[in-house]
């Protein structure tokens, strides 16, 4: 699989809820970090925990993407996440190495 590819497996994982799935698309060592630097989640333990709870606490969450820029291992998405009663605008990269998402930048301003 190319690295979009393995994104979009990410991405049909997440909107189908199928938590096994998901952390399939990771590496075991994976990082997600906020744009500012800041480790969001750090493992796929942490990024598990995360997962499953957004997937329990918010069973209708979705997210589209409307624009997917590739660049050799990188995947750069607009993501429009939709949650109840809500949508967040999200710009998300993820580095792909050997057909695991190894790290990802989340730019989002709530966060």
């Amino acid at each position: 699989m190319d690295a979009a590819e393995v994104v979009q497996a990410q991405l049909e994982a997440y909107n189908a809820h199928d938590l096994e799935a998901f952390m399939a698309c990771y590496a075991p060592d994976a990082v997600i970090r906020h744009g500012d630097g800041r480790v969001l989640m750090d493992g796929q333990d942490a990024i598990r925990t995360r997962y499953e709870g957004l997937f329990a606490n918010n069973p209708s969450v979705t997210a589209r993407v409307p624009t997917r820029i590739e660049a050799g291992g990188w995947v750069v998405d607009e993501e429009r996440v939709e949650l109840a009663d809500s949508e967040l605008h999200v710009v998300v990269a993820y580095k792909v190495v050997d057909e695991l998402i190894q790290t990802v930048v989340m730019l989002r301003s709530d966060l």
